[in-house]
């Protein structure tokens, strides 16, 4: 369970980090740097991404060449990613939402009366934050609160870019908001200590996040987490069929429904039981 929680949460980590970047503030530089990546996201309407992690822990990086994830996005909640380690597959579309997880063979399906639910929750965290649950009108509140500095270039997959900082600080009240609905965060309570970004100058996309973090796992001893996120390939405004974001588990899956009556921890102990143990394709 402890391991299916912090799959879920890199994966989590990737997709929120990217979809919801700050702008910044060094007088012209970073107005300019804001404004860019505010355009980017304002004239985002769909876009493809193939991601490259590179995590360490406790200063060790771990070797895992194959740690990576590709994400199809298009505007109205429509939204798939993919891991190769550990196999999974979420997807999300206005009606529902499937994660499979191919280490287990299990199935979740979200229908849309749960999907409300956690939309509304989503909502009020980021009220209680102080924060807008309009993205761009979210930009521009985190740029006025001037948690970030252009510290120089960088070159990410032969792309120019701002090397940026983001005081770590300023995530604290979305991580205690978060907590005031979800107590336990899955067993897992983050604290960031370090958060940096590389955005490309000609475009305003962001190319790579690295993240350093302290977390505790469910109820573990605490750890010092390094995530770094390396969008390898990016397209945007492009054509992404409907039929991508519909996503069917293969039929041997077990299909666990989360409906709206049932219990999160109940629903996630049954979803991630089997983690630990024999997987199918002999993986853990």
């Amino acid at each position: 369970m402890r391991r299916l929680a912090g799959w879920m949460t890199l994966a989590a980590l990737a997709a929120v980090c990217y979809a919801a970047v700050p702008a910044l503030a060094q007088e012209d530089l970073e107005k300019q740097v804001g404004e860019k990546m505010q355009a980017s996201i304002e004239g985002m309407n769909s876009m493809h991404a193939v991601m490259a992690f590179d995590v360490a822990v406790n200063g060790n990086p771990m070797p895992m060449p194959n740690l990576g994830m590709e994400m199809w996005f298009k505007r109205d909640n429509y939204t798939r990613t993919e891991m190769a380690f550990p196999p999974m597959v979420m997807c999300q579309s206005p009606t529902e939402a499937v994660i499979y997880m191919g280490m287990t063979g299990k199935a979740l399906h979200i229908p849309e009366e749960t999907l409300k639910q956690f939309q509304d929750k989503r909502d009020e965290m980021l009220k209680q934050a102080g924060m807008s649950t309009d993205p761009a009108a979210m930009f521009a509140a985190f740029a006025k609160m001037g948690g970030y500095k252009v510290v120089g270039d960088a070159t990410v997959e032969g792309q120019d870019c701002w090397q940026l900082e983001i005081q770590p600080e300023s995530l604290d009240s979305v991580v205690e908001a978060a907590k005031s609905f979800m107590p336990n965060m899955g067993g897992i309570a983050p604290k960031f200590n370090a958060f940096a970004m590389a955005v490309q100058k000609d475009t305003g996309m962001v190319r790579k996040i690295d993240l350093d973090m302290t977390m505790a796992m469910g109820g573990g001893p605490e750890m010092q987490l390094g995530l770094g996120i390396t969008m390898k390939e990016i397209e945007v405004n492009i054509g992404i069929p409907d039929a991508i974001f519909d996503y069917q588990p293969p039929a041997e899956a077990t299909v666990i429904e989360w409906t709206p009556d049932r219990n999160a921890e109940d629903v996630l102990a049954e979803f991630g039981g089997g983690m630990m143990g024999g997987a199918p394709g002999g993986q853990n």
